[in-house]
């Protein structure tokens, strides 16, 4: 197929190919009957698919259209076929007009699966003598390092079995040739793959010595030293459905049956790896489908930097009950301590002036164990320390104050710092709690107290509790 600079070999290359292949061996490390690294990619529209055998790489497209069907054929659809062999895959192909390669390439492949009638082309029909599908498969080589035939086979089965066609509706309300057809999107109605009969898939063979030594796969180098080239087209029944040899003398009818042998062996092996690669294609495809179909997740309300996670998921280093209990054991703690601040603050309203300097050391102490209390709850806490830090200003700041109004003045800034304390801890705890009575499957979709707190509006300031009096 390609005899250009690039896949010359000297006679000592093409000594040592023969040579290594009377041996078992091949020159990438590969066994005489083993084929290249394959990898199979499709697009996310199910309708391109790109093959990577080795350093060949072919990419096929499968596009369909309403047309009017051929006059003898009123009930079938049609499926074409189209090779481009560019300079961007290789020197040796021409630009702008289709080369020997190309014509040899195109009509190996209409014969091994439009002729074969891999595709139900009856199936593509929607109003008999009117309207059928008609297939396009554009097939480019991206590069070519050798085996094109078995490349485009592999890439142009792998388009036609991701493909999927828009599903149609009928109105034959006015009979007749007055029938309309509507075709739907794949957001109103699921596309509907193409029913595929069976799988051809075409083999390569290398000979050399007048068919005495053979190699699978051959790339360039062993194209270019091959005396001739042989492809078997065979389905996964073991039907040959086509046979194609270039240049070369010929083939015995014991080296025929030899190669078809291998053929089938390996036919098997390909259409494993093309079924498993469209089997994950489709399960991803479907993930995809359901994540777009999932209704959004309720948003935080601002104003709160809450994480809610499941039960089963870490906070730092424990389990969000652990991490749920910790945190209402410290509130209830830092709630008694701001308790007995404020019931402090009270009492010290009937002391004579001889005792201030003494309640205002306890006051001060008071507010410096509540800020210690503060301090050991948000260390042991990861997550809480996301309240307001100007609710917390320096009790012993305001201690240092002097005389009867400074006094009356710093009992009424601990009062308030209580209350809005006291608040915060609770809504925090609250939440907290809610999240780790939580399920492990559950989300935060599922649990109305909790949305019920992430929805309540913040504790106005100001506000006392009840059991503050």
């Amino acid at each position: 197929m390609q005899r250009d600079a690039d896949a010359a070999i000297s006679n000592n290359e093409k000594a040592f190919i023969i040579k290594a292949l009377q041996e078992e061996q091949r020159v990438d490390g590969r066994r005489p009957f083993d084929y290249r690294p394959l990898v199979f990619q499709f697009a996310a529209d199910d309708s391109t698919a790109t093959v990577q055998l080795g350093d060949t790489c072919v990419m096929a497209v499968v596009t369909g259209m309403l047309e009017a069907p051929f006059p003898d054929r009123p009930t079938e659809g049609s499926i074409r076929f189209f090779v481009e062999l560019s300079p961007m895959a290789s020197p040796a192909f021409e630009g702008g007009r289709k080369g020997e390669a190309t014509v040899e390439v195109t009509r190996l492949v209409e014969r091994g699966l439009r002729d074969t009638r891999a595709v139900d082309l009856e199936a593509l029909c929607v109003l008999a003598g009117r309207k059928v599908w008609a297939l396009r498969v554009d097939v480019a080589v991206l590069d070519h390092g050798g085996n094109l035939m078995d490349a485009v086979f592999l890439a142009s089965m792998a388009a036609l079995m991701a493909y999927r066609r828009p599903d149609v509706t009928i109105d034959a309300g006015r009979g007749g040739e007055q029938a309309q057809v509507t075709v739907h999107s794949a957001h109103v109605k699921e596309p509907l793959p193409l029913s595929i009969h069976h799988l051809p898939l075409a083999v390569t063979f290398a000979l050399f010595q007048e068919g005495e030594v053979l190699a699978v796969d051959p790339d360039l180098k062993e194209e270019a030293g091959a005396a001739g080239r042989l492809t078997v087209v065979m389905n996964t029944h073991q039907e040959v459905c086509a046979l194609h040899k270039v240049t070369g003398g010929g083939v015995s009818k014991e080296q025929l049956l030899r190669l078809l042998r291998i053929a089938s062996v390996k036919v098997e092996e390909l259409s494993g790896q093309l079924k498993a690669a469209l089997e994950t294609h489709e399960t991803a495809h479907v993930a995809a489908r359901v994540r777009r179909s999932r209704p959004t997740a309720l948003a935080t309300p601002p104003g709160r930097n809450i994480a809610v996670l499941a039960s089963n998921e870490a906070i730092g280093r424990k389990p969000l009950k652990t991490e749920a209990a910790s945190v209402l054991n410290s509130a209830q703690a830092e709630i008694d301590m701001l308790e007995a601040a404020a019931a402090a603050s009270e009492s010290s309203q009937g002391a004579s002036s001889s005792g201030v300097s003494s309640e205002q050391d306890g006051v001060e102490d008071n507010a410096a164990g509540s800020m210690e209390a503060r301090e050991e709850c948000i260390k042991e806490t990861p997550g809480s320390g996301h309240m307001e830090q100007s609710a917390w200003p320096a009790a012993a700041g305001a201690a240092q104050s002097e005389g009867p109004g400074a006094q009356a003045a710093q009992k009424r800034t601990v009062r308030n710092e209580v209350s809005e304390a006291v608040d915060e801890l609770e809504q925090l705890a609250a939440i907290i709690a809610g999240a780790g009575n939580r399920g492990t499957g559950d989300r935060i979709g599922g649990t109305p107290a909790l949305e019920d707190a992430l929805k309540q509006p913040p504790t106005q300031k100001g506000k006392r509790p009840k059991h503050m009096g």
